[in-house]
């Protein structure tokens, strides 16, 4: 077990994965001062002379570095409402808060400022690029109150093969399913049970978790199933897929995931619009 918590240091500590290309930073800058001059939005200034987007809502202001269109629009919280609502309403100060596919940080970020210095965040991100990215928007924003961890979590201690679906920034459909579709690469990747780490580290237990794993969630939900046996665990909003014909028969359903967490005593509290017409976010609450 000591090689594996070994395994997982290198990874927090240094090992983060292949640099971005210089000349794909380079474009994307450019997309974005071409867009401000023609939008006249100020994607230009952001671009050009600061690099950064400020996140705005109630009480809460923060900065993310920006590199991207992509990246952007995340930070704007386009299309990510519901999840943001679930923090806002369930998180309280000096609770604990784990992201499961932190991306950028979208999420981390404003509940390690709902949470304050007392609470704790945990961010995994699996995502090369995207994990360094979240360590810069972290330091950006001086939040010392978030635990990071740079890899994936599943129902087993191994490695695997990451898809990237481009190399931008910000990226969100990294998957472990390799669906034929070309994509813009591939990464090795540190997979792990929550449940050892939350031992090997004595990690606090959280009061929500956020999960949106691209297909794999049911993985995630199985490596933790100690976890979600702890009462101190009231919350999960989780990305279900729907089943239908347009949904990949390897993807794990709404049902499948309903069904399990049900067994641990978690029951639907409220789900999202249909985001693409093939997934929901959904609330699960402690019954």
């Amino acid at each position: 077990m000591s090689g594996f918590k070994n395994a997982i240091r290198n990874r927090r500590e240094g090992l983060r994965g292949s640099p971005i290309d210089p000349a794909i930073i380079a474009l994307n800058r450019a997309r974005l001062w071409v867009m401000g001059k023609i939008s006249n939005t100020g994607y230009a200034t952001l671009a050009r002379f600061s690099r950064t987007a400020t996140y705005r809502h109630n009480d809460i202001i923060l900065k993310y570095m920006v590199d991207s269109g992509l990246e952007f629009k995340r930070v704007r919280n386009r299309g990510q409402e519901f999840t943001r609502t679930a923090l806002e309403n369930r998180l309280k100060k000096s609770g604990v808060f784990y992201d499961i596919g932190a991306n950028i940080g979208i999420f981390t970020l404003p509940a390690a400022y709902i949470v304050g210095e007392e609470g704790r965040v945990v961010a995994f991100e699996a995502a090369p690029a995207n994990f360094n990215r979240l360590l810069e928007n972290l330091e950006l924003n001086n939040l010392t109150n978030v635990t990071t961890f740079g890899l994936g979590l599943s129902s087993e201690n191994t490695t695997a093969t990451l898809y990237r679906p481009t190399n931008r920034l910000g990226e969100g459909g990294h998957s472990l399913l390799n669906t034929g579709v070309p994509h813009g690469g591939v990464s090795t990747i540190l997979l792990a049970r929550l449940d050892d780490l939350v031992e090997l580290w004595n990690l606090p237990t959280p009061d929500l978790v956020k999960i949106d794993v691209e297909g794999a969630e049911m993985d995630v939900l199985t490596g933790m199933s100690k976890l979600l046996d702890d009462p101190a665990l009231t919350h999960i909003v989780c990305e279900t897929k729907v089943a239908g014909p347009r949904v990949d028969p390897e993807l794990v359903t709404e049902f499948t995931i309903t069904a399990y967490l049900g067994e641990h005593g978690f029951v639907e509290e409220m789900r999202s619009p249909a985001g693409s017409g093939e997934h929901y976010d959904i609330m699960f609450t402690r019954g």
